[in-house]
């Protein structure tokens, strides 16, 4: 499942200035929906702020799509410490844990784009929807 756009009566609609880049550890593709793709392309255009996660699997793989494009804007938000920044991007300590982490990143963003693979726990606890 695949959401993204806020509210939720504006889904595909990327609002704001800042766009979280979200997802499950458990997404294993090789490569982004091309859907997904295309809507971080038009953010890039726009040149939101791109908050990003540091985890493997959503998170990587939207990091190493943004470090393609060359993009500089961007934030990996984190927990206690920072597993990966491919980029060097600007870094930011959302919470003391993961379920801290996500709850503020979603706070702090204008719109999302998040892969939900399996049950994605955490991701699902923190969303307002």
């Amino acid at each position: 499942m695949v959401l993204w756009g806020a509210p939720l009566a504006n889904q595909g609609r990327l609002a704001g200035t800042k766009l979280l880049l979200m997802g499950s550890k458990a997404f294993r593709d090789s490569k982004l929906p091309t859907e997904i793709a295309l809507k971080i392309d038009e953010a890039i255009a726009r040149n939101m702020t791109i908050l990003v996660g540091e985890a493997s699997g959503a998170c990587r793989l939207y990091q190493d799509f943004l470090q393609s494009k060359g993009y500089r804007n961007v934030t990996v938000g984190h927990a206690k410490s920072m597993r990966y920044n491919v980029g060097s991007w600007k870094t930011s300590q959302y919470g003391m844990n993961l379920k801290e982490r996500e709850k503020r990143m979603i706070e702090d963003c204008d719109s999302a784009i998040i892969i939900w693979t399996d049950n994605s726990g955490v991701i699902a606890e923190n969303l307002d929807c």
